[in-house]
């Protein structure tokens, strides 16, 4: 059963590495650059939706969506995409898109993910937690993760009563994804060693390695 999991997940990382070159490349074309104060100010829109990957704890990584609406109608999403298992947020990108735009984005997410909405208290907390047991590990998010969290405003992640398990099995769990170079896998597997011990953590990487 573990096997088959693991080339479960393997196969849905290399399908999460076409979408996201696809829905880099509708963003990109057509949004502005996000910025701090930009985010600032969406931070008092009104919240439009959050939605989660169903198998997220399953398959250890997946893409949290945090949407805002502005009265114009336009919609300010952020996206994640957090690996619950080991990294926490591994890239995120937010632009302001129009509702047809927005829909795009969520259906080429939703393409073999399925996902669901989440409060957006709950949302928060599984970002902000995943983010904090990555940093326990020395490893730390996207670069741009400091300027797209501004996004959350005044969202208290205290009022999610949910509790959320991050590695799995109690450790660790580092798996190369289809962007990990053989040098960035030998950088976190190093990182593991020496917050963790040679048998504290597990991980899956290529032959390469």
């Amino acid at each position: 059963m573990g096997k088959r999991n693991e080339q479960r997940r393997q196969k849905a990382l290399a399908r999460q590495k076409a979408k996201r070159k696809k829905a880099k490349a509708v963003n990109h074309s057509s949004s502005p650059t996000f910025s701090g104060s930009s985010i600032l100010l969406t931070s008092q829109a009104p919240i439009y939706e959050c939605k989660i990957p169903k198998s997220i704890f399953e398959m250890g990584i997946g893409h949290i969506v945090f949407s805002r609406r502005f009265p114009s109608g336009k919609i300010c999403v952020a996206v994640f995409l957090l690996d619950v298992f080991c990294l926490g947020v591994k890239d995120v990108f937010c632009h302001t898109v129009d509702p047809g735009e927005y829909t795009q984005i969520i259906e080429r997410l939703a393409y073999n993910e399925p996902i669901e909405s989440i409060d957006p208290a709950c949302a928060r907390k599984l970002i902000e937690g995943a983010v904090q047991y990555a940093q326990r590990l020395s490893l730390r998010p996207h670069l741009d993760y400091k300027v797209v969290e501004k996004i959350f405003g005044d969202v208290d992640a205290a009022a999610c009563p949910l509790s959320f398990e991050y590695g799995r099995d109690g450790k660790p769990f580092y798996v190369a994804g289809p962007n990990d170079t053989p040098a960035k896998s030998r950088q976190v597997i190093s990182v593991l060693e020496q917050q963790c011990g040679p048998d504290g953590f597990h991980y899956m990487v290529g032959v390469e390695l």
